[in-house]
């Protein structure tokens, strides 16, 4: 959509109204069957449950019980059910609610604290990770009955997240323990394990290139995993731009209608917004406060929980393009570093630096600030051109071409004269403050003189207030 800015359109407050500080939300899914946003509030509060928002309103519809720690839910969109993990007085089980009344339909008993869980829309079935067994229950959502196990894990706090790769069949899990378990759902089976980040949580599939995005709490990073190959093509920083420290980035989401990343954080209230064509950060829009869970509707409505004050922020996030910037007369391997900030509706800030002769970063629509500069050594100095400009993005692809030229010599004995005057000026400044305060001095002792030499407390001495009006002092 040409013209579009990353955009936040307001916020609104949920908590359950009977109780007000019930909780606070975490994780959010979107209903797909009945139009409703599924709210998970956490226990921190003394809550735990599940709430049914609706999007348009705001207003909590209902509050599913819910346990004392799952991650979301997952729903059948052929039949409209709700499968809520721990949603039976946070036990071993798995509740499921009819999407029409949330009436229980069924329990279904799965592993030690199941956590998240996730519907496979390609063969029905509905896999629940379960953090103190280690392992993923599989249940068939038209029996709702379990029909497998899959051992997965291995660290402290067990599976925690779960993503499905829809063209390869792959189920991701991650947990604590710093890698993801890849499983093929059609025979059960762990095909591979993917080393990542530190507290890797919080995954998003990119159906249309095949690559899933995997937050690192621990790095501020965001990893990008080849569905096919199982390798990781990118790590991108998550850097703050309202905050000095890092974000800490915890969850993803896709958004199905720009095609872009969205990464809510923990410790900042920036949404960071990575188009999947490039692979680089483009952008943040400001949720209400510090995020946490966070989805999209079909028409690319984003929302994102902020935990800290019980707050969905709604947004859009804007269409990019790729600026190409092509730079000739620097000598091979020299670094250059291009820095583009963009001033249309949002301000935001890119910095690239690469030794190759080009560095593509994507634009939203809009006008934005270039900056570029060569790491020059000590025996060459290179000046860029433009090394400052006011570019426009108008909706397509851009092209930048930076002229780096060599600056001239500095010459001989420049550096030594630069000392010298230095120098000479540093001795002038004494001088002069060595001249001042003889004067000061001088004109004191004159003072002291016209004052008399009365004793203490004598107004016409000098350690009175000053001659009384009838005593003008000893004449010098």
């Amino acid at each position: 959509m040409v013209g579009q800015i990353c955009l936040s359109l307001g916020s609104f407050l949920v908590e359950n109204e009977s109780c007000p500080d019930s909780g606070a939300p975490q994780s959010v899914e979107w209903d797909s069957s009945n139009g409703d946003l599924l709210i998970s509030n956490g226990p921190s509060s003394g809550g735990g449950g599940l709430w049914v928002v609706s999007p348009v309103t705001g207003a909590v519809l209902t509050t599913l019980p819910g346990g004392t720690a799952f991650d979301g839910a997952a729903v059948d969109p052929a039949n409209g059910n709700i499968y809520v993990p721990g949603g039976s007085s946070g036990a071993s089980n798995v509740a499921v609610f009819a999407g029409t009344n949330f009436t229980i339909v069924a329990i279904i008993p799965v592993g030690t604290d199941p956590d998240a869980i996730l519907f496979d829309p390609a063969n029905g079935d509905v896999y629940v990770a379960n953090a103190g067994s280690d392992n993923v229950s599989v249940i068939d959502s038209t029996t709702n009955q379990v029909i497998g196990s899959i051992p997965v894990g291995g660290g402290s706090a067990g599976p925690g997240d779960l993503t499905l790769d829809s063209e390869t069949g792959h189920l991701y899990v991650t947990g604590d323990y710093n890698s993801a378990t890849v499983v093929n759902v059609s025979t059960g089976r762990v095909v591979a394990n993917v080393s990542l980040g530190t507290w890797p949580t919080g995954m998003a599939f990119d159906p249309a290139n095949g690559e899933l995005y995997v937050p690192n709490v621990g790095q501020d990073t965001l990893m990008v995993i080849n569905g096919t190959t199982n390798r990781i093509v990118a790590n991108i920083s998550i850097y703050a731009t309202w905050y000095s420290s890092g974000d800490d980035p915890v969850t993803a989401a896709f958004d199905p209608v720009n095609g872009n990343i969205c990464v809510t954080n923990w410790f900042s209230p920036d949404i960071d917004v990575v188009p999947s064509s490039a692979n680089a950060l483009m952008a943040a829009v400001r949720a209400s406060n510090f995020g946490w869970g966070i989805a999209f509707s079909p028409g690319g409505y984003g929302y994102a929980a902020s935990y800290s004050n019980d707050t969905i922020t709604v947004f859009t996030t804007p269409d990019s393009y790729p600026v190409r910037f092509n730079e000739t007369g620097l000598p091979f391997g020299t670094n250059w570093t291009v820095n583009t900030i963009v001033l249309s509706g949002f301000f935001f800030s890119v910095t690239r630096t690469t030794d190759r002769n080009w560095i593509t970063i994507p634009e939203p629509y809009g006008i934005f600030l270039l900056l570029v500069s060569a790491n020059n050594s000590s025996t060459a100095h290179y000046v860029a051109n433009p090394s400052r400009a006011t570019l426009n993005e108008t909706g397509a692809p851009l092209n930048v071409t930076i002229q780096f030229t060599l600056a001239p010599p500095t010459p001989a004995g420049s550096s030594a004269g630069i000392a010298l005057a230095w120098g000479y000026g540093a001795a002038a400044a004494a001088g002069l403050v060595i001249i001042v305060a003889a004067v000061a001095l001088i004109v004191r002792a004159r003072r002291r003189d016209r004052g008399g030499r009365g004793g203490p407390g004598d107004p016409g001495g000098s350690n009175g207030a000053g001659p009384s009006p009838g005593d003008r002092g000893q004449a010098p």
